[in-house]
């Protein structure tokens, strides 16, 4: 029992971590699949429990292919900062994106970043902190 959790806990993260994802040894490909977008989707705004000032980061890496009406199949994830709600937002962004066909380019692999912030405070924080107790809010700050 315990040699099993230990391999799920060593082998279940097959999307290896990285603070760019990839893009600059991947520029060239990005460049291309750039000229194939006909509509980009940004990766929706996300916040946890525990909100943070500037929020942290994030960005994943995936490369596909596409049929010659432009429709993307064999989607996969290369790339990651790690953060799993992220790469669900970004699954549902890039599902939503639009390319045009090629005939030629059928064989092509595409490859994108996807970028974003998660988990960062919403510009109204110190107002609604103002109004009810937050850990962090305005009157529990010290000075400077």
């Amino acid at each position: 029992m315990i040699h099993a959790l230990l391999a799920i806990l060593l082998l279940g993260d097959p999307i290896p971590h990285s603070p760019d994802c990839g893009a600059e040894l991947h520029i060239a490909e990005i460049a291309r699949t750039q000229l194939s977008v006909k509509k980009a989707v940004p990766v929706e705004t996300l916040s946890g429990e525990f909100p943070t000032k500037h929020g942290t980061y994030e960005c994943v890496r995936v490369s596909f292919l596409l049929t010659p009406w432009g429709s993307m199949y064999y989607l996969r994830f290369h790339e990651s900062t790690g953060n799993f709600v992220f790469e669900m937002a970004a699954r549902r962004a890039i599902e939503k994106y639009e390319f045009k066909g090629s005939v030629l380019g059928v064989f092509d692999t595409k490859t994108l970043i996807l970028k974003g912030i998660y988990n960062k405070r919403s510009p109204d924080w110190d107002v609604y902190c103002a109004t009810h107790h937050c850990i962090d809010g305005p009157e529990n700050r010290r000075p400077p």
